[in-house]
């Protein structure tokens, strides 16, 4: 509520791995712009599925560094 009163912005770039199965795994922050946005990104990547990666056919793992931008306004 607070970051909605004061109308705040923010970018949350997130670092995390994707398993076989397409989960993401330990997900961290590598920076952001606005703390009061790290536990919302967190939150929310920890919730997303995807394509397990591939390499000769086979499924494996692979990171992934995103950014999660907030307007809070």
């Amino acid at each position: 509520p607070e970051l909605r009163k004061t109308k705040q912005r923010g970018t949350v770039y997130v670092l995390f791995q994707v398993d076989k199965q397409g989960r993401v795994v330990e997900p961290k922050v590598e920076k952001s712009t606005h703390p009061g946005f790290e536990r919302s990104a967190l939150e929310a990547v920890r919730q997303w599925k995807f394509e397990p990666g591939t390499r000769g056919g086979e499924k494996v793992q692979f990171k992934m560094r995103i950014p999660i931008t907030f307007n809070a306004g």
